[in-house]
């Protein structure tokens, strides 16, 4: 850590530290609060970053990011001082507002000029950088903002990850997974919502040519329970091809039937898990059993403990005949279950 501080002299002052790993472009951050009895220490000075490494005795560290120094909350009368810190990828010329208009080009293409501007790298996952954008405006609107945005309208996440931004679909992080059996946790609740109710949407193309707006309708995939009617899903958002329509109304499908089911898992501290990690969940209950994406991860360490708080999601597609009430609640504290943080 630089900026003269001494970051060993923050560790013996510490009450509680948190890393908190989130999908999108939310920035990811680390805080930590100190005992402040003593208000001469100083205070970090501005930009200064750590790398921050977390692990047992005897079994390695993890990084777990660069975060760059933020912030820094006084509370009293117990005298207690919370340093905030940020994912240090998210560099100012990413928040910066610009306009720029795009054209007949990909989003591979965008990306590259976006990150490049802002000293970044960029990592497309699959072939989603392939996907065409006949036109795109950027108007007024920070580089960040701009790259979630065309991110979001194709079903896609966008994320700045350790030195580069991250570009994939959803679920990409399947090459990852972990296995979690009940014996490891502390406790856990899911939410089971009725599978997505809607079978097609409908987006509108305007069209500047002929001065008139139609709409192209995608239909949900998978089998329609016999009598079902159909639910049709109108987006409110224009577009000026029928290519455009049609990914965004298939783009909505799918974010519709994704999130169909979350989950939260307490458990001792462990530094393997990120957000876009996949779990394999073990042993919970035959509603939740099987793959969870991760969307949050949340280490907390104080001087006596270390937990890890996972937060996650998964679709329709695995949902289906395992969740559908509407909003099924299913929850369990584990008595005794998984293993004792070392102290």
């Amino acid at each position: 850590m630089g900026g003269g501080i001494d970051f060993s002299d923050y560790l013996s002052r510490m009450t509680t530290l948190t890393i908190t790993d989130e999908i999108g472009m939310d920035s990811d951050k680390f805080e930590i609060t100190l005992d402040d009895d003593d208000p001469e220490h100083e205070l970090p000075e501005k930009d200064v970053t750590i790398d921050v490494y977390i692990g047992w005795e005897n079994e390695g560290l993890v990084h777990k990011g660069t975060y760059k120094y933020d912030s820094a909350t006084p509370k009293g009368p117990l005298r207690t001082l919370t340093l905030h810190f940020t994912a240090a990828d998210m560099k100012g010329s990413l928040k910066a507002r610009r306009s720029e208009s795009y054209h007949e080009t990909t989003l591979k293409d965008i990306g590259e000029k976006v990150a490049k501007r802002s000293g970044l790298k960029i990592k497309f996952l699959g072939d989603v950088g392939e996907q065409k954008v006949p036109h795109e405006d950027q108007t007024a609107e920070s580089d960040m903002a701009f790259l979630l945005r065309l991110a979001t309208d194709r079903d896609l996440f966008a994320k700045p990850s350790f030195g580069q931004i991250v570009i994939g679909k959803p679920g990409s992080g399947k090459e990852t997974k972990h296995t979690v059996d009940i014996s490891e946790i502390s406790a856990w609740s899911a939410v089971l919502q009725a599978r997505g109710s809607a079978t097609e949407a409908k987006a509108r193309v305007d069209d500047l040519e002929k001065g008139e707006s139609r709409y192209v309708t995608e239909k949900a995939g998978g089998e329609k329970k016999e009598g079902a009617k159909d639910v049709t899903r109108e987006l409110l958002q224009g577009h000026l091809t029928d290519e455009e329509a049609k990914a965004a109304a298939k783009a909505d499908l799918e974010s519709q039937n994704r999130g169909t089911g979350t989950i939260q898992v307490e458990m001792p501290g462990d530094p393997k898990f990120f957000a876009e990690h996949h779990i394999d969940v073990k042993r919970f209950s035959i509603k939740v059993n099987g793959d969870w994406r991760l969307t949050s991860v949340v280490d907390t360490i104080s001087s006596s403990s270390w937990t890890t708080s996972l937060s996650g999601e998964r679709g329709a597609d695995v949902m289906k005949g395992k969740g559908d009430s509407d909003g099924e609640v299913v929850q369990f504290p584990v008595e005794g279950g998984g293993q004792t943080p070392a102290k």
